[in-house]
């Protein structure tokens, strides 16, 4: 790991580090250099253990999706409290997979949601891009995806790889009728 610290400011209590060219994408969040820094400092080391439990939703990925994503990984997590700002650097390093593991999009896309909103059976499905409506996060009116590729800040490297397949990878929840869309 290389790293460069850029500033410390002992009234507001804060230290800047700069990370330089690392391939360990568990260090590019706070909470990835904290752990790594606590085993460094051996205040804790090890991995830490996680429990998982028997699934509680059924995932259904359709035969269309085959040969543009043919896998889907999904986990629900409970009992936990985010604050506005841990959700904010969840979705910064969500945003920094996306463009680097995930080739901007092109490979894999990666989405966090309220599981309270999502009523399981999952539909993981192609979709035609005029056929499916949501309201999108960060705006107040309902969209067609087509739109959405149009008007999202964030969705010009998804529509790029959707013009090709001429369809959309989307996930449905049947019983609400709310769509997970591939983009962060």
């Amino acid at each position: 790991m290389k790293a460069e610290v850029k500033g410390v400011d002992e009234k507001e209590g804060t230290l800047s580090v700069e990370m330089k060219d690392t391939a360990r994408a568990d260090l590019w969040s706070i909470e990835g250099l904290t752990r790594a820094l606590r085993g460094y400092l051996n205040i804790e080391k090890g991995i830490k253990q996680y429990s998982a439990g028997k699934s509680i939703v059924e995932v259904n990925v359709r035969p269309q999706l085959y040969g543009v994503r043919p896998y889907i990984c999904c986990a629900v997590i409970k009992n936990i409290h985010l604050s506005h700002k841990i959700i904010k650097g969840i979705m910064h390093l969500q945003d920094k997979l996306d463009q680097t593991n995930g080739r901007n999009r092109q490979k894999t896309s990666i989405g966090i949601y309220n599981f309270d909103l999502i009523k399981p059976p999952v539909e993981y499905t192609a979709v035609k891009p005029t056929d499916v409506k949501f309201i999108p996060l960060g705006f107040e009116d309902q969209m067609s995806l087509d739109e959405i590729l149009e008007r999202h800040p964030k969705a010009s490297n998804t529509a790029t790889l959707l013009n090709v397949i001429h369809s959309t990878p989307c996930s449905m929840t049947a019983k609400a009728k709310s769509s997970l869309f591939p983009q962060s």
